[in-house]
């Protein structure tokens, strides 16, 4: 994690934050995070499509072939860059959405939802709260990005765990490279 950048506003910080913190806890924390409300677990996974944005620098887009594990991104995180945008995958086990969450104004793009109920009647409020799990979903997650960045154990423990996570990614593309 990094210093907010000139002009950078204060919501913009955070999201990006929010968002390289959440594909750190994918790669690392195998995509499994435990729901406080409701006691489900959800399982992410960064799919086909990164945005890594740096400091007065052009945004770096990665799509296909898994772009996560790529040298690239790799790189890009190395050169301070951080996740700005990303294709998301999220599932409760049997229902699953897909998203593009971008940090540009903290948007949920590009929405899928889990198919709804085929009874007509049930159909349109089975839509309405396929969206509104996904929001809640969402804001869990956030919830949980805030406690973790404002407890007083995160210099400690949590970002030296993420620059090890940058390292090694590092260390993987340039092993693959050889």
């Amino acid at each position: 994690m990094i210093a907010r950048a000139d002009g950078e506003n204060e919501r913009e910080f955070v999201a990006l934050e929010f968002m390289t913190w959440l594909w750190w806890c994918v790669e690392t924390r195998d995509g499994v995070f435990e729901m406080p409300r409701g006691g489900n677990s959800l399982h992410l996974v960064i799919d086909d499509e990164l945005h890594l944005r740096g400091e007065d620098e052009p945004e770096i887009v990665l799509r296909g072939g898994l772009p996560a594990a790529s040298p690239e991104a790799a790189a890009a995180l190395a050169a301070g860059k951080r996740l700005a945008a990303a294709r998301v995958l999220i599932s409760d086990g049997d229902r699953e959405w897909t998203l593009k969450l971008d940090a540009a104004g903290f948007r949920m793009l590009q929405v899928s939802i889990p198919a709804p109920e085929d009874d007509q009647d049930d159909r349109d409020l089975s839509i309405f709260g396929a969206y509104e799990e996904l929001a809640d979903a969402i804001d869990m997650l956030f919830e949980q990005f805030l406690s973790e960045r404002l407890s007083t154990d995160f210099s400690r423990d949590t970002l030296p765990a993420m620059q090890a996570w940058v390292a090694s990614k590092i260390k993987r593309a340039r092993s693959r490279r050889a």
